[in-house]
C-alpha cells in the first residue's frame, strides 16, 4: 500500500505541511468546486475549452465564488495541514484556522492554492498532458 506523501512550503514565514485529501473527500471537494464553477462552463464545447475556462476562472480570482463552498474547501484542506509556527511548535491548522489567517488574507489564498495543488496537482498535470498531446492520426 502506498502512503500519502506530505509536501511542505513556506508561506509568509510559516511552513505548511500538507497531505493529499483522502480519496473520498478529494472527490467531494472537487465535485463542489466544479458545481460552483458550472455556470462558467455552460458554453464549453470541448475538454480543451473546459481546461481553458477553468484556468481563466482560477486566474481571474474565482469571480463566481460561493462562500459556503470556499469555507468547505478550506475546512477540509485545513484538516490535512499542519502549520510549523516557531521553533518546534507544530499545530493542526484546523484547530487554529480562524485566528491563524486573521489579517493575513494573502497568506490564506497562498496556502489554499498550495494545499489544493498537493491533492489535485497530479490530476492537473495529467489533463494538461492529454490536452497538449497531438490528436491521434486518422487512418
Amino acid at each position: 500500500m502506498l502512503a500519502a506523501q506530505a509536501q511542505q512550503r513556506e508561506i509568509d514565514g510559516v511552513t505548511y505541511e500538507v497531505l493529499p485529501l483522502p480519496s473520498g473527500m478529494s472527490l467531494k471537494v472537487l465535485a463542489r468546486v466544479l458545481r460552483m464553477a458550472a455556470p462558467g462552463f455552460e458554453s464549453v464545447a470541448s475538454l480543451r475549452e473546459a481546461a481553458g475556462s477553468l484556468g481563466a476562472m482560477l486566474a481571474g480570482g474565482l469571480s463566481g465564488l460561493d462562500e459556503d463552498v470556499l469555507a468547505f474547501v478550506c475546512a477540509e484542506l485545513a484538516k490535512v495541514t499542519r502549520a510549523h509556527v516557531g521553533e518546534g511548535n507544530v499545530l493542526p491548522l484546523s484547530t487554529v484556522f480562524e485566528t491563524h489567517f486573521q489579517g493575513r488574507i494573502v497568506a490564506l489564498f497562498a496556502w489554499l492554492k498550495f494545499a489544493a495543488e498537493v491533492t489535485y496537482g497530479p490530476l492537473g498535470e495529467m489533463l494538461k498532458a492529454q490536452l497538449d498531446a497531438p490528436p491521434p492520426a486518422r487512418g
